[in-house]
């Protein structure tokens, strides 16, 4: 995938630009910010984990609320 904006020569020759799509849940995660595939790979991946983790966080604490509230009801 090649990378958009500003880089010239660079930007316009190689395919640098990285998107990551996870299967499971439909998360696409796209990185174009360095110069190098390999670096954004790992952003992107680093992006991707971060997004998964505050998803099951938030469904961890959603759950946890939700008992909380029948509790006290």
């Amino acid at each position: 995938m090649r990378a958009s904006g500003p880089g010239g020569q660079n930007v316009n020759k190689r395919s640098s630009a990285v998107r990551i799509t996870h299967k499971e849940t439909g998360t696409v995660v796209h990185c174009m910010d360095e110069r190098f595939q390999h670096l954004n790979m790992q952003i992107a991946f680093k992006r991707l984990a971060a997004i998964l983790m505050q998803r099951k966080v938030d469904e961890v604490s959603e759950k946890f609320t939700s008992d909380r509230k029948l509790q006290v009801s």
